[in-house]
Parts: structure tokens; sequence; C-alpha cells
């Protein structure tokens, strides 16, 4: 996950943060060191900045142009984990400076219009996913050689391609979209 920080930073360059447009309140006020200590040793106030966190995200749902979903397929694990990384590089500054710049560098990759949550199954193990994700994971393994045809949902041809991309990838090889595979997949 810390390869996003490069990322994070270019975006919290390239456009002015949170902080400076509006008023914050609550965690994104306090310093990054006070978040990268409450992960280490204070399960409630890191469980409450995850709360935070998916709040601020579920409402620049609303506010950020052109969006459906920031996070399409990011668990909230995911994006505390990368807004943990941009505070560990810049302890100084306040943790909504990371969170705008986590904001930046999910824009492109954002869902722009509503999509429904399918379940996709590999045997007994199932996920739910945006259709619009399935559709960008069978474009992206199409790319790298693992499937063929240009058909459309989750069928049996996307699970052996991509149990294939999760074995050249060194990842678990579940023939899911699951969070390993789709960090590789759109980092």
């Amino acid at each position: 996950m810390r390869y996003v920080l490069t990322l994070m930073l270019g975006g919290l360059l390239a456009t002015p943060a949170f902080a400076q447009s509006g008023a914050i309140e609550g965690p994104g006020t306090q310093p990054c060191k006070k978040l990268v200590e409450v992960r280490s040793n204070d399960k409630s106030g890191y469980v409450a900045f995850g709360a935070w966190l998916s709040g601020f995200l579920a409402a620049a749902n609303v506010y950020e142009k052109e969006t459906y979903d920031l996070t399409p397929w990011q668990p909230l694990e995911v994006s505390l984990a990368q807004v943990v990384a941009f505070c560990e590089a810049n302890p100084e500054q306040p943790v909504i400076n990371g969170v705008s710049a986590y904001i930046t560098y999910l824009r492109p990759n954002r869902l722009t219009e509503k999509s429904d949550l399918i379940e996709v199954r590999n045997g007994d193990k199932s996920l739910r996913i945006y259709e619009e994700m399935i559709v960008r994971i069978r474009a992206t393994l199409r790319k790298g050689g693992y499937l063929e045809e240009d058909g459309t949902g989750f069928d049996a041809s996307v699970v052996t391609a991509l149990a294939r991309y999760q074995r050249d990838q060194g990842v678990s090889r579940s023939g899911l979209p699951d969070v390993r595979t789709m960090l590789k997949m759109f980092p």
C-alpha cells in the first residue's frame, strides 16, 4: 500500500487541501502524528477515526462532481491504511491533507454513474462488487493477455483468467476480485 504514497503526495501538491476550503471538524483537524499514534495505541480512537473517514468519503461521494462512488472496491481498511501511509510520511500535516490527497488519488478510477452490486462466486466463496468493476476487470485481463473474449459478466473464463493473473502477481489464487488482487490491478 505504500506505493500509493507517491501518488497521494502528488495529488496533495496539485490541489488545495479540503482544510483550506471549508471548516473541518473532528479527527481531520489533528496532526498526522496523532493518527499514527492512535493507530498503534488506541484501538477505540482508531475505530472512531475510521468512522469519521467513512462519513467523510460518503459525503465526498455526494459533493464530488460526476461521482457515484470514490471507493468502488476499496474497503475502509484500505482507505485507512493509505491515509496512515501519508501521515507516517508527513507527521506535521493535518490529517485532512492526507484525506484530500487520497481523494485526489481516487478520482481517476471512481465510479461516475450508478452501478449495480452483484455477487460473484468461485466454488463456495463469493463477494459483492459493482458490475462496472467487472467490466474494468475484464478489460484489464484482456489487455494483459489473460482473457481472450470480449464477453460480459463474471463467468468461468473470468475466474480462470483471474486465477492466472493472481498466480503471476504472487497473490492467493482465489479466482475472485479480492482486495489484494484489486490492489494489483488498480494501484
